[in-house]
């Protein structure tokens, strides 16, 4: 996938330490579980929007420490 396409951060364990990934894409949210082996995708762009809006928010406050 071409990188501009999309936005990886990668935070040390001791920011962010789950077993959870949670990616968005698109309209859609997909959540993992790595420990159990599970998932959900959730297709709306209300919820990928907010979580974009989060993520942005959680970024800009790593960057200031």
């Amino acid at each position: 996938m071409p990188k501009e396409l999309f936005d990886m951060v990668g935070l040390p364990p001791s920011i962010y330490s789950s077993n959870i990934s949670i990616e968005v894409y698109k309209d859609y949210t997909q959540i993992i579980s790595h420990r159990y082996v599970q998932g959900i995708l959730i297709r709306n762009p209300d919820i990928a929007n907010v979580m974009r809006q989060i993520f942005e928010i959680a970024r800009k406050g790593v960057e200031n420490r």
